[in-house]
């Protein structure tokens, strides 16, 4: 029988040596991808921990630093965290054309008064952001719905590849103001899929369909939906499979008129269902009696 084939040779006459920098660029921008940041938390909690430690790498040699900066893969994830952030004008033309994540974390608290003669500043970052729009792949906003430079009026034009959005809204939450969401993207969002809406009362709740996810939390009472309108909301988002009702969705009180409703709401498609702190215990109990839920659906009450 003949001796197997050598897939390594240690003899001493035979000795090689390899380092990373003798790695094809393609196989050492697939070592990068793997020192980004984890993936984000599972739905609804979006927020890395950090984005930027990775590029660490591109100080170590030159060739580490040509292969990082010319794999847009690598640069796909946007993180805005204050006004006319240079990093970001620097980093977008890196990734491409690839479909972005934008994260906006931006602190609004320090800006200056925006009624000065010289006017509001303008945010270089996200206006060039917004200028790939069509590239936006997931958007999570957290910021203040009330301040002059809050976001809202950059994202204006459709967002045809929006799959995920969300919105959590910094402002104070025991102030009993009615927060609104300002118009965004022209209501024109048709891969939406995944919506998470924190502290912010009043929504568009029509104009978002056929989602799989939805969170919504901290809704003032008086602002929430009636019974019928929450439910014909969901009706209109068949394959929705996670729904988390945290203070927020349909009104906590006076929801025992059902003679607008037909039949229940089928949510075939649901696998786990939170409903959560409410001052009126009622109020879930009444929800779950005009749904249908799938026997392998998990249910948190609390």
């Amino acid at each position: 029988m003949e001796n197997p084939p050598l897939l390594f040779r240690n003899a001493p006459s035979e000795k090689w040596s390899t380092t990373v920098d003798d790695l094809p660029p393609e196989i050492l921008a697939h070592i990068f991808t793997h020192l980004l940041e984890p993936t984000p938390e599972p739905f609804p909690f979006p927020l890395p921990n950090s984005f930027h430690r990775w590029q660490v790498v591109t100080r170590v040699s030159r060739f580490w630093r040509i292969t990082a900066l010319s794999t847009p893969s690598l640069w796909r994830r946007i993180h805005i965290n204050k006004i006319s952030d240079e990093m970001v004008l620097h980093y977008l033309p890196l990734s491409g054309d690839l479909p972005l994540e934008v994260y906006y974390t931006a602190d609004l608290s320090d800006m200056p008064d925006p009624n000065r003669p010289e006017g509001l500043v303008e945010d270089k970052a996200l206006k060039a952001v917004t200028m790939n729009i069509d590239r936006i792949r997931e958007l999570h906003i957290f910021s203040s719905l009330t301040e002059a430079y809050s976001p809202w009026k950059y994202f204006t034009k459709p967002a045809t590849l929006l799959e995920s959005l969300t919105i959590i809204s910094t402002d104070e939450d025991d102030t009993g103001i009615t927060y609104v969401l300002p118009p965004i993207c022209n209501a024109e969002m048709t891969r939406l899929r995944k919506l998470v809406l924190a502290n912010v009362s009043l929504w568009p709740y029509d104009s978002f369909h056929d989602l799989t996810h939805l969170a919504l939390y901290d809704q003032l009472d008086e602002a929430r939906l009636p019974l019928h309108t929450f439910l014909n909301t969901l009706s209109q988002s068949p394959q929705l499979e996670t729904l988390i009702l945290v203070g927020a969705g349909l009104e906590d009180d006076f929801i025992f008129d059902t003679s607008n409703l037909i039949k229940p709401v089928s949510l075939a498609c649901l696998r786990y269902l939170e409903i959560g702190d409410w001052s009126f215990e009622m109020v879930p109990l009444t929800f779950l009696k005009h749904i249908t839920l799938p026997p392998e659906a998990t249910l948190c009450l609390w």
